[in-house]
């Protein structure tokens, strides 16, 4: 790439930058889950705002997942088997000796949208993804917060903390990773200004994630399940009360990647909305498009409205869980139906069945959103409803 592309990359990415946000997010090892595959899960945390989701195909043709909000995305994974989020991370210094080799000798600023636009597009393997991820930060970063990023193919996955000219990784060879808003690899204290209240709620979260993960173990792996379980526990003020579902969530994402057919059995379970308050849906990457409800806000709003009128670990979410039960298992048999066709060489035949599989658990989950809207506003609450903490 000449160092004129890099400029205009850069630039473009400062354009679509986008403000912090307090997120929770966490990688497990395929040597630890039930299913044998990579998981990677986000709970994202911002204002509230339009979510939106597409299939998209890059510039060079390779089809890929963008979920997040205003057409930035927030979490991504493509047909490759590779899938990347982004947490916020430490207030940082602007001290790194490293001075960067820009146009003009001038650093400049990113946002990890754009970064993970250029990971979809250009990595074949989440190691590309780390050497990327790397240059960026370390000699194109003008300034700002660090954050970590996670990237992951079926096989290897990686944990990469970045900020103005600084960027280090770690690989995620077994057991899992749990991250919040501090950043943790060696080299971050020279240049961090976190308070220690901060980095005490932070790490408070990441420890009860880990033992909620633990507690919802099935054979001593760990399932997409208590993932999402996990996701939906109710953030509150003390230490030992802190956890992902939090006042200002907007989404979760479960992503689990197959080793095997990665262009069309990787799955993302979908939430949304806060996650609480929508449907994790099974999403293949062999659908062809969400439904224009997803792709326009419509979906997202339904769950902003259900928050507003019903609070926390409210009255409808046992019949969300309920139908996910029912969903994730249907899937889960027509998933390994689809498996034996790609088997056979029978490609088509296996995303027909998996794209009317999602059309039709779309419907069902749409169903049951607008009937739960509905009785909640016919039914209002007569109890002052539950919150959570920031």
């Amino acid at each position: 790439m000449s160092e004129y592309s890099k400029y205009l990359l850069a630039a473009a990415f400062a354009a679509a930058a986008l403000p912090a946000a307090a997120c929770t997010s966490w990688m497990i090892h395929p040597s630890l889950s039930a299913t044998g595959r990579m998981i990677v899960h986000k709970c994202r945390d911002n204002r509230v705002t339009p979510l939106d989701a597409d299939i998209l195909r890059s510039r060079h043709g390779v089809k890929w997942m963008r979920l997040g909000a205003n057409k930035e995305p927030l979490f991504a994974v493509s047909e490759r088997g590779i899938a990347t989020v982004m947490n916020d991370g430490d207030p940082m210094t602007l001290v790194h000796p490293n001075t960067g080799k820009a146009l003009n000798n001038a650093r400049l600023a990113t946002s990890c949208g754009s970064l993970a636009r250029q990971v979809m597009d250009e990595c074949t393997t989440a190691e590309d993804a780390v050497r990327l991820a790397r240059h960026y930060s370390r000699n194109w970063i003008k300034g700002g917060h660090g954050n970590t990023i996670f990237v992951a193919d079926p096989k290897r996955a990686f944990m990469i903390d970045a900020g103005p000219g600084y960027a280090e990784s770690k690989e995620l060879t077994g057991g899992i990773f749990i991250i919040t808003n501090c950043m943790h690899l060696p080299g971050i204290e020279s240049y961090s200004t976190r308070t220690v209240g901060a980095l005490r709620s932070d790490r408070a979260r990441e420890a009860n994630v880990r033992a909620s993960l633990r507690k919802h173990r099935v054979g001593g792996k760990y399932t997409v399940k208590g993932v999402i379980a996990t996701s939906r526990m109710r953030c509150q003020g003390k230490y030992e009360h802190k956890f992902p579902c939090r006042k200002n969530s907007l989404s979760g994402i479960c992503f689990e990647l197959d080793p095997e057919f990665p262009a069309t059995l990787t799955t993302a379970y979908v939430a949304l909305g806060p996650q609480q308050h929508t449907i994790y849906l099974p999403t293949p990457m062999a659908l062809e498009q969400f439904p224009d409800l997803i792709r326009n806000g419509g979906w997202s709003d339904l769950a902003y409205k259900l928050r507003e009128r019903e609070g926390y670990d409210h009255r409808y979410l046992p019949r969300f869980i309920e139908l996910e039960e029912r969903l994730f298992a249907e899937y889960d048999r027509v998933r390994e139906e689809a498996r034996q066709l790609l088997k056979e060489g029978k490609k088509a035949a296996a995303e027909k069945m998996l794209n009317a599989c999602y059309m039709k658990q779309y419907d069902e989950a749409l169903k049951l959103l607008k009937e739960v809207d509905a009785d909640s506003i016919a039914n209002p609450l007569t109890t002052p409803k539950l919150e959570a903490t920031f």
